[in-house]
């Protein structure tokens, strides 16, 4: 990119600079050292600013300033690829009302070759290759430069003027075109910044999300009247689609919900969040439990998004009887290990995952006895989905045959195996979320 101060020289080859009529444009040397002194001022603004809503309207400003024009309109491609105005300004810095009428096929030209135009109408007689849309326009000249950066033109700078004694001289066009060079550098620059501000503010907002979605879950850890609970979760990005909760009901039962929004990011997160938005406030007022999938559905069914849905498994522990019911929408099926001789039961899915139809049927498996020491984990298919290098599920027989080696562990112990072994089979790096809930029966 040529300097500003290389300029000065004014050594090189111009882009065209002639008048319509063929005649060469005189040069005023006090009117090159003026235009020199703002293009110098405007190329240090231009490089020290990275606001885009604050550069670009100052630079077309400044454009009109130094080419003592009426107008002057920065022009950007839109997503069909057709210059429209992104800033328009009169001399008088005021904004051009939308719908701005300009020299369509000077602009494109300039965008089309890379090379800075001018064109100028000095009398009666002028060129047949002349614009049409100047002579319409009522224009006496007009001069674009384009906005260059690494080979590709993200625009073009444009001024214009209806005044007969307005003529552009080869240090005009020069001129231009390194305020075009200088102003592609600064717009990607700005372009830059404002992504990287922008993901500054999501990495805060993503931050601040996982860290609600922490506190969700860090209360709900440690002794819930005979039983003793740990809660493992894991994301595979900044923000969590798993659903955790450990609830003590009015009735004086513990509800224990676990449940997977499909896919994982931002989305499936927000999904979560509503789902136990929903969840909590059905059980303030749902006090019998066949009725809580159901009417859990018929809301969710609503906010979910085709393609999307959550699995849940829904039970509620009587800590009197220490008895468990539970319904299970979809979800992978829960691990109950006994503490007497290992021997293992699966709790299945009884209905389809939630989301899909209102009609769908939700049965409900009840009483459910564990004995103490029995071991009840709940988890989501980040956990048997899990693959390694050779693209090999971890898989559910490798999940039984830890919890049965370790069923005498407490509830945390048992789920910091579970995720060693799942790390050293499939790397640290998570495929999917993952979330483990243990509980086990103390007496």
């Amino acid at each position: 990119m040529k300097s500003v101060r290389d300029f000065f020289g004014l050594g090189g080859k111009s882009p065209s600079s002639e008048r319509a009529d063929g005649a060469p444009s005189p040069a005023n040397s006090d009117t090159v050292h003026r235009n020199f002194q703002i293009l110098l001022e405007t190329v240090m603004s231009v490089n020290s600013e990275v606001d885009l809503d604050k550069l670009l309207p100052f630079v077309v400003d400044r454009a009109v300033e130094f080419t003592k024009t009426e107008r002057g309109i920065l022009l950007m491609p839109d997503a069909k690829g057709d210059l429209i105005p992104a800033v328009a300004r009169d001399v008088s810095r005021r904004n051009l009302p939308p719908g701005v009428k300009f020299s369509r096929s000077i602009s494109t030209a300039v965008a089309k070759t890379g090379q800075a135009l001018q064109r100028v109408i000095s009398g009666e007689d002028e060129p047949a290759d002349l614009a049409t849309s100047m002579l319409e326009l009522k224009l006496r000249s007009v001069m674009c430069a384009p906005l260059v950066l690494h080979g590709r033109t993200l625009g073009v700078i444009y001024v214009d003027s209806r005044a007969a004694s307005r003529e552009f001289t080869e240090t005009d066009v020069q001129m231009f075109e390194i305020l075009g060079q200088h102003l592609a550098n600064a717009i990607e620059k700005a372009r830059l910044v404002r992504e990287e501000v922008e993901k500054q503010r999501m990495q805060v907002s993503l931050g601040v999300a996982r860290d609600i979605q922490k506190h969700f879950l860090s209360h709900k850890e440690g002794s819930v009247d005979g039983f003793d609970v740990a809660i493992r979760s894991w994301s595979c990005d900044e923000t969590n689609g798993d659903y955790c909760d450990i609830l003590p009901l009015r009735s004086g039962r513990v509800a224990i919900a676990v449940g997977d929004v499909s896919g994982h990011g931002i989305g499936p997160a927000l999904l979560m969040s509503a789902a136990r938005a929903r969840l909590r406030t059905l059980l303030r007022y749902c006090a019998e439990i066949e009725e809580v999938l159901p009417r859990l559905n018929e809301g969710l069914e609503e906010d979910m998004e085709a393609g999307r849905f959550l699995t849940l498994f829904y039970g509620e522990l009587e800590k009197s009887t220490n008895t468990l019911a539970y319904a299970s929408a979809g979800h992978p099926p829960a691990v109950l290990v006994r503490a007497a001789g290992g021997a293992i039961e699966d709790l299945g899915k009884t209905g389809p995952a939630l989301g899909f139809s209102t009609d769908s049927i939700y049965t409900l498996r009840r009483g459910i006895r564990m004995e103490r020491g029995d071991l009840l984990v709940v988890y989501t298919d980040g956990l048997v989905e899990a693959m390694n290098a050779e693209r090999t599920p971890f898989g559910i027989d490798n999940v039984k045959e830890i919890l049965k080696s370790h069923r005498g562990d407490k509830a945390d112990a048992v789920l910091e195996r579970l995720g060693a072994e799942v790390t050293k089979f499939a790397g640290p790096t998570r495929q999917d979320d993952m979330t483990l809930v243990a509980i086990k029966a103390s007496e």
